[in-house]
C-alpha cells in the first residue's frame, strides 16, 4: 500500500470542487487533477509580468498529478492566469512539470518535464485556479539542470538578481525593476534541496553572480572583469554591484549629494568602476554631474574609472583598463593561457559583446 501524503502536503488531485478558504492554503488545495504547474523560464517570465513578486509561495510540500496535463488545460490555465493577471505574458516553448513519463507526446511548442518526487517546501506558487508555478529560486535550480553551457546560466542568475531584465524572463528589455530573487535565496533553496537536479551546478554557478546589476552591460562588464582567466575574464574577481557610499562633508560640499552609487566596485580597495551608457551621460548636465560625484569620491579617498560602451566593445581597450584597475587593486598578473585570448573572444561572444579591437 502506497503511503498517504501527511497533512503538510499538497496534493494535486481532484475533489469536491469547493475553493480553500485562505487559511487551509498551507496544508491543503483541492485542485483538479490536470492542474498546470509551470517550470523553468515559463515559470520566471510567468512570475516577472504577473508582479507576484511579493506572493507567498505554498509553505507545504507538494505533489504532482500523475495525470499530464493535456493542451485544453494548459489553455484553461492560460485564460484564468490572463483573467486574474492582466499583465501576465510568456513565450514558447510552455515548460510545464508531471510526476510521471506519460506515452503521450508532449503538446506543440510545450516542454514537458518529468519530477516524480515531491516539490519542496515553499517553492509553488499559485496564480489562478488550475495555474501554479515554481519560485524563481527552484527554476534557476531547474535551468541549470538543463544548461549545456555554464555562461548563460550565470548571466540568467544576473538577470534574476538584478533591477532589470531582458525578453528572456520579460515582453522586452526594462530597468529599475524589483529583482525576482536574490544570490542568497537561490543558494540557501539549493543547498537545503540538494536531492534536486541542477543544485551543485546552480550553487557553482553562483560564484559568479552578484546581486544589484542595474542593467545587461553592467553585468556583461562585470563578468568580461571579473571572471577567472580559464574562463576568459580578466581575474578581478566579483565587484559589488551598486554599492552605496555615505558621503563625507567634503563630498557633500563639492556634489551637493549625500551618498553616491558605484556601479562596479571593489569597497576594501576603493575602487569604482562606473559604466556610462550613451543613455545616461549624454547631455552636458550629466557630465558635469558625473565631474562632480568623480571629484567628491576622489576627495574620500576612492579612484573612479569611467568605462564607455565603445570602451566596453573593444576587446584592447577594455584589456588596458583591466590593467589599470589592477594595479590599484594589487592583484598580481598570473601567467596567461596560451589561449588566452581565444579564451577572451569566446568570452566575450557568449556574453553577447562585439569582438573588435
Amino acid at each position: 500500500m502506497s503511503a498517504l501524503p501527511s497533512r503538510n502536503t499538497i496534493c494535486i488531485q481532484r475533489q469536491s470542487g469547493h475553493d480553500p478558504l485562505p487559511s487551509e492554503m498551507s496544508n491543503y488545495a483541492p485542485t483538479a487533477s490536470n492542474d498546470v504547474v509551470f517550470s523553468h523560464l515559463t515559470a520566471l517570465q510567468i512570475v516577472r509580468t504577473a508582479c507576484l513578486r511579493d506572493n507567498v509561495p505554498i509553505t507545504s510540500s507538494f505533489i504532482l498529478s500523475d495525470n499530464a496535463p493535456g493542451i485544453s488545460f494548459i489553455r484553461a490555465a492560460t485564460k484564468a492566469m490572463k483573467s486574474e493577471c492582466p499583465g501576465v505574458a510568456f513565450r514558447a516553448p510552455v515548460h510545464y512539470l508531471v510526476r510521471s513519463s506519460s506515452r503521450h507526446s508532449s503538446p506543440r511548442l510545450c516542454r514537458r518535464h518529468q519530477h516524480a518526487g515531491t516539490l519542496p517546501r515553499e517553492s509553488v506558487l499559485r496564480i489562478a485556479r488550475g495555474a501554479w508555478c515554481v519560485t524563481p529560486e527552484l527554476a534557476f535550480v531547474q535551468e541549470a539542470a538543463i544548461a549545456k553551457d555554464r555562461m548563460p546560466l550565470i548571466l540568467l542568475g544576473w538577470e534574476l538578481c538584478g533591477s532589470y531584465c531582458t525578453e528572456l524572463t520579460g515582453r522586452d528589455t526594462a530597468y529599475n525593476l524589483r529583482p525576482l530573487t536574490t544570490r542568497d535565496k537561490i543558494s540557501e533553496f539549493a543547498r537545503h534541496n540538494p536531492q534536486l537536479r541542477g543544485a551543485q551546478k546552480a550553487i557553482e554557478a553562483l560564484r559568479y553572480i552578484a546581486d544589484g546589476s542595474a542593467s545587461p552591460r553592467e553585468s556583461m562588464l562585470a563578468l568580461a572583469l571579473g571572471l577567472p582567466l580559464r574562463d576568459g575574464g580578466h581575474a578581478l574577481g566579483m565587484p559589488v554591484m551598486n554599492y552605496k557610499i555615505e558621503a563625507s562633508e567634503q563630498a557633500r560640499i563639492i556634489s551637493d549629494r549625500m551618498s553616491f552609487r558605484c556601479d562596479l566596485c571593489w569597497p576594501d580597495m576603493k575602487l569604482d568602476i562606473e559604466y556610462q551608457s550613451h543613455e545616461s551621460h549624454a547631455n552636458e548636465e550629466s557630465r558635469i554631474s558625473d565631474s562632480r560625484r568623480a571629484n567628491a569620491l576622489a576627495s574620500m579617498g576612492w579612484t573612479v574609472i569611467a568605462i564607455t560602451n565603445d570602451e566596453l566593445d573593444s576587446v584592447s581597450t577594455l584589456a588596458a583598463i583591466a590593467e589599470t584597475a589592477r594595479k590599484h587593486l594589487h592583484r598580481r598578473a598570473r601567467p596567461r593561457f596560451k589561449d588566452h585570448y581565444a579564451r577572451h573572444i569566446h568570452l566575450r561572444r557568449t556574453l553577447g559583446l562585439p569582438v573588435r579591437e
